[in-house]
């Protein structure tokens, strides 16, 4: 059985983006309103015991993009629309501001096109057999 999932929380941009880091916090927040959970990534290992698995085995899988690189314009364009696809709903439920939201989509916009801008992140993984 193998598992890749993610941990939100280990989105990084280079230079910071605040307007947008404090947005993706309260689309963390918001996302854990409505039942899901942004950060099961980190708890695969702890997950797969729960259910009877053993010979566990984690790894992570970096997706790392920088000015230049073949997917860097679409890994920023994919994060805009992560937040433009809850924009309603951060607003309507009071987690952020339709202004917040329009200058952390700015922030990444003017990101994008910065020479020296990147992105680190990291999927986790786990691959086990059922006891």
């Amino acid at each position: 059985m193998g598992a890749c999932e993610n941990d939100v929380t280990l989105l990084r941009f280079d230079p910071p983006c605040p307007t947008f880091e404090a947005v993706w916090a309260v689309f963390q927040e918001y996302q854990a309103r409505l039942g899901g959970d942004s950060r099961i990534g980190r708890r695969l290992y702890r997950l797969f015991r729960r259910v009877g698995f053993s010979r566990i085995e984690l790894s992570i899988q970096p997706d790392v993009h920088w000015h230049g690189s073949p997917g860097f314009d679409w890994w920023v364009q994919n994060i805009i629309g992560n937040v433009e696809s809850a924009r309603h709903g951060l607003v309507t439920s009071g987690f952020a501001t339709a202004m917040q939201i329009d200058e952390a989509v700015h922030e990444l916009t003017e990101l994008a096109a910065r020479e020296d801008a990147s992105s680190v992140f990291a999927w986790n993984r786990a691959v086990a057999v059922r006891s």
